[in-house]
């Protein structure tokens, strides 16, 4: 059995020394998606990269662009904590993209050095300046591209801490007027459903078009 080895040994390390061809190695899915696996993808909003594919273990990319308005859900929104976390540092990477986080549930608090404009409280205010700044950019020369993305996390809880639905409904109407500023609005699916037949759910959302975290819905992300 040595000597057996031995010659298998001297055998392919022969074989080895006249070869140059060598077998590619098989991808594999890796454990966790990390920020530095899909870095290199971060360009634009017409690309943003959320995930790999099993199939063919590739990044996954969703154009932002497409529609103004992006829902991420899942059955349980604590569900989708991570992952907009990592969504929003990706968009942060994305060169002169201006990020504005609103937190119902008080559980994303990106870094300072990542995102400037977060907030969890005092909602009348803050949605009284994301009003006046969007008057801002309609006074001026629109960008050619979207370079404002909007986050609400756990749209259910913001309002109900608003007097009424009508600060949202000017910030949304502007917002599909001015086409240069994107939202991403975070809730679980039950929750979306009473918000189907609003005016400014159905000015720029779709629960057809956005992102499911978890299991259902094909188990898409």
């Amino acid at each position: 059995v040595e000597k057996q080895n031995e010659y298998l040994t001297e055998f392919i390390e022969k074989i080895n020394s006249v070869t140059k061809t060598k077998a590619v190695p098989i991808p594999s899915l890796p454990n966790h998606v990390t920020f530095d696996i899909i870095s290199k993808d971060i360009t634009d909003l017409k690309a943003v990269p959320y995930g790999i594919s099993k199939g063919e273990l590739e990044v996954l990319k969703m154009n932002f662009e497409t529609y103004l308005g992006t829902i991420v859900s899942a059955n349980k929104i604590e569900n989708t904590t991570n992952f907009v976390r990592s969504l929003i540092k990706v968009l942060s990477n994305i060169k002169g993209m201006g990020i504005i986080v609103v937190d119902g549930h008080e559980n994303l608090l990106p870094d300072k050095g990542i995102v400037s404009n977060y907030y969890n409280d005092k909602f009348e205010e803050v949605f009284d300046a994301i009003d006046g700044f969007i008057d801002k950019q309609l006074e001026g020369p629109a960008p050619k591209d979207p370079n404002v993305v909007i986050v609400f996390n756990g749209i259910y809880k913001i309002l109900s801490k608003l007097s009424g639905t009508s600060k949202l409904d000017s910030i949304i109407e502007k917002i599909k007027k001015y086409e240069k500023i994107c939202v991403v609005l975070v809730e679980d699916g039950t929750k979306l459903k009473n918000y189907s037949y609003d005016t400014w759910y159905k000015n720029i959302f779709s629960q057809n078009d956005g992102l499911w975290i978890g299991k259902g819905m094909a188990d898409q992300s």
